[in-house]
């Protein structure tokens, strides 16, 4: 849907004043968090700020104390938060420091005094190679299984898949005796298991962090690391489309024919529910700040990124600090692309971050303004998109 109106004078868009950023206090991070709905609201965004750090490994304190709220309104909530009290490992603050480092330096940093929690998950959590260097992924798929795997394995055969239109080969390490020895391969591929003309093109991995939470991988053919199937449109996604296949439960799959040198569906079905057990177990007794007690927590944590890269004009308006109207006129002048959401049709018309960012130049009277990119998705990737590669190239080695 698009609209079509007269460009307001330029006088009226620019903000009437700016905020300089607080000086260099090390991990510490003065962070924005707006409303992105009329339903959010700062407690359950809160809480699913801390399930998005647990997804990186981090064991905040359940009192919270790594995050002291400056300023706040119904609809927006300045906060601080200190990354070196998240808990997180040391090795996963080096990545971290990284992208505090290019935040802080960014200009709507210099401009408003802090950066909005969106834009900061999309660089941190849901960028691939910043994930895997701060979960310790490994660079090849033989060091993740002469780790992780194990030589004692088990495998179950899918013909009939819910996520793909071709067969997938699990194996997976059975019985294991603690959450720390869970570990899953997924294949995916062309050809048949049934007539043993199977060619495995991707590999899937899936283990469990410290604090509970899975971690995830995908390897190429070869064995190699990489951030996502290299085709755009598969349904595998990067880690981020499997953190939100995954989050509450394991494994899923509908019962699938027996197989020779597969375990039957009886057998895999009880494996699940015994690893889950294991999980659930030491969930049950988490004392950390975050909430794995209330099913819809990672709900909130994926909408932090959803309505940061698909915003109401409502959202885009308390970003740049001015009014509703000056901004929606100023999208229907340039007669920016509106959509409805298939998941979440009650946000209402939705705007583009990449539209909403090159519009940001006009908005605030700044020709050189110029938000950190992020990629167009927290669960597929397009590989042209991969914006960090080349900066980080790939991790090393892994835990």
């Amino acid at each position: 849907m698009k609209h079509h109106f007269l460009l307001l004078n330029l006088s009226l868009c620019a903000c009437s004043g700016t905020a300089s950023p607080e000086p260099d206090d090390g991990r510490s991070l003065q962070i924005r968090w707006i409303q992105g709905h009329e339903d959010d609201s700062w407690s359950r965004s809160k809480a699913g700020l801390w399930w998005s750090l647990s997804q990186l490994g981090a064991v905040p304190n359940a009192d919270e104390s790594a995050l002291v709220v400056n300023e706040e309104s119904e609809t927006w909530v300045e906060f601080s938060l200190d990354f070196d009290e998240v808990g997180l490992s040391e090795s996963a603050l080096i990545t971290v420091d990284d992208v505090l480092d290019e935040l802080k330096h960014s200009d709507p940093y210099q401009r408003f005094g802090s950066a909005d929690l969106g834009r900061v998950l999309m660089r941190l959590l849901y960028e691939p190679w910043r994930y895997y260097a701060i979960t310790g992924a490994c660079t090849q798929i033989s060091d993740w299984q002469r780790q992780r795997l194990g030589d004692q394995t088990a495998s179950f055969s899918i013909t009939e898949s819910m996520l793909i239109d071709g067969h997938r080969l699990l194996q997976y390490r059975p019985d294991p005796a603690e959450m720390g020895q869970i570990a899953w391969l997924a294949q995916e591929g062309t050809g048949s298991l049934e007539d043993g003309s199977f060619i495995t093109e991707t590999f899937e991995v899936v283990d469990v962090l410290p604090n509970g939470q899975p971690r995830y991988a995908l390897y190429d053919a070869s064995g190699t690391l990489i951030p996502a199937p290299a085709e755009a449109e598969s349904p595998i996604g990067q880690p981020g489309r499997c953190m939100w296949c995954h989050e509450q439960h394991l494994m899923g799959t509908v019962e699938q024919p027996e197989l020779k040198g597969s375990v039957s569906w009886s057998e895999f079905s009880a494996q699940i529910n015994t690893q889950q057990d294991l999980i659930d177990g030491f969930r049950d007794e988490d004392q950390s700040a975050t909430n794995f007690a209330d099913t819809q927590v990672h709900a909130w944590s994926e909408q932090l990124v959803e309505t940061f890269l698909f915003p109401s004009v409502a959202r885009v308006a308390q970003e740049w600090q001015m009014g509703e109207p000056t901004v929606q006129a100023l999208i229907d002048s340039r007669d920016l692309t509106l959509h409805t959401s298939e998941e979440y049709p009650e946000f209402g018309p939705l705007l583009y971050r990449s539209e909403v960012d090159e519009l940001a130049k006009t908005a605030l009277a700044d020709p050189n303004y110029q938000p950190l990119p992020t990629l167009p998705s927290s669960r597929n990737l397009d590989l042209r998109f991969d914006v960090l590669q080349d900066s980080l190239g790939i991790v090393t080695g892994c835990p």
